[in-house]
């Protein structure tokens, strides 16, 4: 994975790089710092620029998604704005996650397309996965790092950012006091769930694919998760959420899905 992001100059490995897990990307994250992407591109550093899309619309059409012998998804069509939510309600077993997943690339549906931006995620799915953030049930953070650490990881490989920005993502998720040096697998489950959310805002992704984002946050952290998404609109970005407890959204710009059977 280093290599893969250092490309094949050997110049361009930290000396330290074998040292340890945790001081290795710290060294990966300077390499690409916000402040010096020319130079890094220059030493041969793959940053990429995100593409200019001004209206990018989510249409899925006729999507049909099995699992194992059961037809989870018949036939489902529906389309996503810039500027909105659409909030899954369906009941549990009705294919909420594995449509997240599908719609992410993780899962193939049998039948149906998507498209973004009116072209086939098929046909470019590196454009799709670059405007896309996925948050499932895991929250994907690397425990021995810390909150900070996991940021510049994360932000490294997809949008490098400097320290400023980072830490103040994790402010506004309300993690300014907890100890800079603590790392994440002794934070709560809440603080975790945070820590994600933070990274989340720092991607710069069009579309947000979130299954029960507000799982383990308290009422404080889920008033940051609404505001987060409300800031996300806001800028024309779109999100899809599966839970099972309606958020406190605008509602002339979110609906409320209660089931696959349902139109959208």
């Amino acid at each position: 994975m280093v290599s893969a992001l250092l490309g094949h100059n050997p110049r361009l490995v930290p000396a330290r790089v074998t040292c340890s897990f945790k001081q290795a990307w710290a060294d990966v994250a300077k390499l690409v710092d916000a402040a010096d992407l020319k130079s890094a591109s220059r030493r041969g550093v793959r940053v990429r620029v995100p593409p200019s899309a001004p209206n990018l619309r989510l249409e899925v059409h006729k999507l049909h998604l099995w699992r194992g012998d059961r037809h989870l998804l018949r036939g489902l069509s529906f389309a996503l704005d810039p500027g909105s939510t659409l909030q899954l309600l369906w009941p549990n077993g009705t294919g909420k996650t594995s449509l997240l997943r599908c719609l992410a690339g993780f899962l193939h549906a049998e039948e149906g397309q998507i498209r973004w931006g009116g072209v086939s995620v098929r046909a470019d799915r590196d454009a799709f996965h670059w405007d896309m953030a996925y948050l499932g049930h895991d929250t994907a953070l690397k425990a021995d790092l810390t909150a900070l650490e996991n940021l510049r990881f994360a932000c490294a490989l997809r949008v490098p950012r400097g320290e400023v920005p980072l830490q103040a993502a994790l402010d506004s998720v309300g993690l300014s006091k907890i100890d800079p040096r603590q790392p994440v697998r002794s934070l709560s489950a809440g603080q975790q769930r945070r820590v994600a959310l933070a990274r989340l805002s720092l991607w710069d992704a069009k579309l947000w694919l979130l299954d029960e984002p507000a799982s383990n946050l308290d009422a404080a952290g889920q008033a940051v998760l609404e505001a987060l998404l409300k800031a996300h609109m806001e800028s024309g970005g779109a999100a899809i959420l599966a839970t099972h407890h309606a958020l406190a959204l605008p509602q002339a710009h979110c609906r409320l899905w209660q089931s696959p059977s349902d139109p959208a």
